[in-house]
């Protein structure tokens, strides 16, 4: 591991010298070593996305013989190890401490629940009485709806554009795209 030098403080100062050159020298030979490490890790992972895009549908598409197309698989694989290497900084805040605490997304969950479970009694409330909605429909179905709207908001103003793109990439693409859906729903089902 890494250990320091004795140093002397007497005699010529030919010691000292030459301990600190030494930390030097270790210090830079991290430095380098760490450097290394990442141009080989961006260099793979570049390879990896190349290799990706190759074999993507864009690139059935394209012609292989021609610059552009060449230009274009290039440019989608580099965008690709881009995208691929982002990492959302660290969220701190009132906003973050409530939607990272492991309580917020236990309520969503169970939110979520409960909306299944109302559908499930709207269903069965419109077979039984054939398609009369419940009582107070419109106001629960839009209650969720504005919960979840929140909710989406909330996430959307914390994580800003890391929203999607996050290691909860795919499960937020799937919640905005069916509060979008419900959103839409609700508008036309409320303008007759």
């Amino acid at each position: 591991g890494n250990t320091t030098p004795e140093i002397e403080f007497h005699g010529d100062g030919k010691r000292l010298k030459k301990a600190s050159a030494d930390v030097a020298m270790a210090k830079q030979a991290a430095r380098s070593r760490k450097e290394k490490n990442k141009m080989k890790y961006l260099t793979e992972s570049s390879r990896r996305s190349n290799e990706t895009i190759r074999t993507s549908p864009l690139a059935r598409i394209l012609p292989s013989n021609s610059r552009l197309s060449q230009w274009v698989l290039q440019q989608a694989g580099d965008l690709h190890a881009w995208f691929s290497e982002l990492e959302e900084p660290k969220r701190s805040g009132c906003l973050a401490s409530l939607v990272l605490h492991r309580n917020f997304d236990a309520v969503v969950a169970g939110l979520i629940v409960a909306n299944c479970v109302y559908t499930t009694y709207q269903a069965n409330y419109e077979m039984a009485t054939l398609g009369d909605k419940p009582p107070g429909d419109a106001v629960i179905e839009l209650s969720f709806l504005l919960v979840f709207v929140v909710e989406l908001c909330i996430k959307l103003v914390l994580h800003r554009l890391y929203f999607f793109c996050n290691e909860s990439l795919a499960w937020n693409i799937f919640d905005f795209v069916l509060v979008a859906f419900a959103a839409v729903d609700q508008a036309l089902t409320s303008s007759g």
